[in-house]
């Protein structure tokens, strides 16, 4: 374990672990390999963040239209004299919600 935290490798026990972090650390090719590498890794990591990205910013932007397509229902409801407690259920939210939607004072 203690070869793994060495930062530099003179200072490790293990030669074969010595001698491969002298080559990717101490060499032009094993530089070049540890840079393309790196780059590799990160592109990859990019990739998958924007991916996550991509399917939250979906699901909300769903989540979004629905709500408000519940809330021009509700409107729609109200203007058709529903009252609140009947919209709240066709559009499956709360009460306190419609009533903000329609315009209502909510009692707390």
């Amino acid at each position: 374990m203690h070869d793994f935290h060495c930062t530099d490798a003179k200072d490790m026990y293990s030669p074969i672990l010595a001698r491969r972090v002298r080559e990717l650390k101490e060499t032009q090719e094993g530089i070049r390999d540890m840079c393309r590498e790196m780059e590799k890794i990160y592109n990859e990591g990019r990739a998958e963040g924007e991916r996550k990205g991509r399917r939250e910013g979906e699901r909300k932007g769903r989540r979004q239209g629905q709500m408000e397509e519940k809330k021009a229902t509700a409107r729609n409801l109200a203007r058709m004299g529903m009252p609140v407690e009947k919209i709240a259920q066709a559009v499956q939210a709360s009460t306190a919600l419609v009533k903000k939607w329609v315009g209502e004072p909510v009692m707390e």
